[in-house]
């Protein structure tokens, strides 16, 4: 239970224009948040001025945007703050979600499609492909997007979810960058896990996860971007929904979008867990061909991506079993010809990612951010 005579609490700041960062203290009052800077200097954030973008997963830090982009951010880890402000501010607090009131609203949301979903999957003969894609092609636009939230939240509950609002800020800037190009019907969210494996996965509904040891060994934002718009292209043309359907029973699927979590981690186990699920050689080609169409059209230079395949082919012997991407993604020589196909003879003036901003520093920032004290 919150201390409800708790007022202050200690966290970071950044100004939106620049990318320093400034111990904050901040009081939470009746009408707003007052941050006070180790300068001395302050900052009023009305409550309904600033929103809500972490904080509602377990563990994770409550992150407040306030003002368009780039946005005043303020980073507070103690997330018995987050509780504070919706005691604070009962009109606001509805735009305002804590762990504890998020897994009951996605119970509760997620069984009220239970019935549509059993109807959609009577019948279904698992393992087949093709029945596979006839059953994805039903399911609405927000039940992948439920059944995505609730399987990254299983897969990175124990991981820990970088907070570097920067490179947050970079990753899901290309990302959206790629995603208005693309025309898509989902809205892309990008996480980055701060761990050493070499991955990165799409979930259904438009959940993208990259783990801090792939960003390590890129060498250029427009490597990642490869990645990201290779993994995007999965979620577009529903391939991960396919794949579960095809590897897993309906009544696990249906468990992991209610909540059932005991049921739910028997699914994972089934599946080998989302992150190593496997696609068709089929859905692989795919997602490169449209990936590499689609940075075309976001003005990036699909090189990134080749270059990217190219090294981990070339490492490849020499891996560990932890670089989960090349088991989940081999780059073989012949997709690799293939991308190098797609991309010669395309000469444009590419616009670098990123602004010119450092790359090796900036993709390190998750591994040697250093997590403030707090009172």
């Amino acid at each position: 239970m919150t201390d409800t005579r708790r007022l202050l609490w200690n966290g970071w700041y950044y100004d939106g224009q620049t990318a320093r960062r400034h111990s904050v203290e901040v009081e939470v009052g009746s009408t707003g948040l007052a941050l006070t800077l180790e300068d001395g200097s302050m900052r009023r954030w009305m409550y309904h001025e600033f929103r809500q973008v972490q904080g509602s997963r377990p563990g994770e830090p409550v992150r407040l945007e306030r003002g368009p982009d780039p946005p005043e951010i303020l980073v507070v880890e103690d997330q018995s703050f987050l509780e504070r402000l919706k005691e604070n501010a009962p009109g606001a607090a509805r735009s305002w979600v804590t762990p504890a009131e998020r897994r009951k609203r996605q119970r509760w949301l997620l069984a009220a499609g239970l019935l549509g979903l059993g109807a959609v999957g009577a019948g279904y003969t698992w393992g087949i492909p093709i029945l596979a894609a006839r059953v994805a092609a039903k399911i609405p636009p927000e039940w992948e997007v439920r059944l995505g939230e609730s399987l990254v939240e299983s897969v990175t509950s124990q991981e820990r979810i970088c907070s570097d609002p920067e490179l947050q800020q970079a990753v899901q800037g290309v990302v959206e960058r790629m995603s208005r190009e693309a025309g898509s019907r989902y809205s892309f969210q990008a996480t980055v896990v701060d761990a050493s494996m070499v991955n990165a996965f799409a979930a259904p509904g438009g959940f993208i996860v990259i783990y801090r040891g792939l960003l390590e060994i890129t060498e250029s934002p427009e490597e990642l971007a490869g990645v990201l718009a290779h993994e995007m292209q999965h979620v577009i043309q529903q391939h991960g929904i396919r794949a579960i359907l095809r590897e897993v029973p309906l009544r696990l699927v249906v468990a992991a979008v209610v909540g059932d979590l005991g049921t739910a981690g028997q699914m994972l186990t089934t599946a080998s867990s989302l992150g190593s699920l496997r696609y068709r050689r089929a859905d692989e080609a795919s997602a490169d061909r449209a990936g590499v169409l689609m940075l075309q059209k976001a003005g990036i230079d699909p090189n990134g991506m080749l270059v990217f395949f190219r090294r981990l082919a070339q490492q490849e012997r020499g891996l560990p079993e932890w670089v989960g991407y090349l088991s989940t993604h081999p780059p073989t020589r012949d997709r690799i010809r293939k991308l190098e196909a797609l991309i010669a003879g395309v000469e444009k003036d590419w616009q670098p990612l990123l602004g010119g901003r450092d790359w090796d520093r900036l993709k390190r920032s998750c591994a040697t951010l250093v997590t403030p004290e707090v009172s």
